[in-house]
């Protein structure tokens, strides 16, 4: 029997199944929270979460009707106290407008917030490592000058007052993250260049990084040293030092541009995966590297691998 159209996850260490959802619409984003609650957003605004350790008697559903989701842009605070998405009106033409961010309440399913934002489309939404700031990254196609384009939305958290808006530049950016000691505000997108930023006012620090393409997708690591990016046109991982502003190494693997990089909880390794089809782990510390190149060389039969150092 052929499976409806979803999304399931699977965990870095042993591939046991974390999520899993179906539905008739495409799913369109998926994120966790620091306690183990998961959420699943389809094109047709409904969003699926779902406990830490439940089963598919314990998920509930948040439905907005007559609204799409397309964007990707969700996100759920560090303690899973809230969920954000953005969602809009369905188009009449080819563009989408009506754009809307709201702030669910997880305990009990209502809407403690809800921003209209008009044409301006949200292409991502992320929580602070502390879950006191919400932030938008987004762009508005009718800014009055084109310069300003690129626009920082910020919201307090859990007052979720009228949004604070800053613009950023004429470039379109499209992801946004905090460092883990929530110091930095990154960005990056159509620049190709990774963005540090004051997480406050938007201002930027530095700038660095030059990608061949957009940054299509990054990582921030544990300990806040290093961000691994994906660009849309090639396969290649990259992994930049944020203290030292300069690529460290390079990942070759997969067949076809990247869509998503993640780091393990511990920093320890690295998930990817791309329009191949293919989900990569790998090890981005020297002893896992180390260790994961033992492991290859006595799969493959290699004899006196004591000589080695393994």
């Amino acid at each position: 029997m052929p499976r409806a159209p979803g999304v399931s996850s699977r965990t870095v260490e042993d591939g046991r199944q974390l999520a899993a959802a179906t539905s008739d619409a495409g799913v369109f984003g998926l994120e966790f929270a620091g306690n183990g609650l998961r959420a699943v957003g389809t094109i047709d605004a409904r969003f699926v979460l779902r406990p830490a350790g439940g089963g598919p008697a314990a998920e509930r559903t948040i439905s907005v009707p007559d609204r799409v989701y397309r964007s990707g842009a969700m996100a759920l605070s560090p303690d899973g106290r809230w969920f954000a998405e953005a969602d809009a009106g369905r188009p009449l033409s080819g563009e989408f407008d009506d754009v809307r961010v709201r702030v669910w309440d997880t305990e009990t399913l209502t809407e403690r917030a809800v921003f209209e934002l008009g044409g301006v489309s949200i292409s991502d939404l992320s929580f602070s490592a502390d879950g006191t700031r919400l932030v938008a990254v987004s762009g508005d196609d009718h800014a009055a000058d084109p310069a300003d384009r690129a626009v920082l939305i910020t919201w307090r958290v859990p007052e979720f007052a009228e949004p604070h808006r800053i613009p950023l530049g004429p470039s379109t950016l499209i992801e946004a993250a905090f460092t883990p000691d929530g110091d930095t505000l990154i960005t990056a997108g159509d620049s190709g260049t990774i963005q540090l930023r004051d997480p406050d006012t938007g201002a930027l620090r530095a700038e660095f990084g030059a990608h061949p393409a957009s940054v299509r997708a990054f990582a921030v690591s544990p300990d806040g040293r290093t961000v691994a990016t994906v660009t849309t046109t090639d396969p290649i991982v990259r992994l930049w030092s944020i203290p030292d502003r300069a690529l460290v190494a390079q990942l070759r693997g997969h067949e076809g541009p990247l869509n998503d990089v993640e780091f393990s909880p511990d920093g320890t390794r690295l998930a990817t995966g791309g329009s191949d089809t293919d989900v990569a782990v790998w090890p981005v510390t020297p002893d896992e590297a180390a260790a994961q190149v033992c492991a290859n060389l006595a799969d493959a039969g290699v004899a006196d691998l004591a000589d080695l150092g393994c």
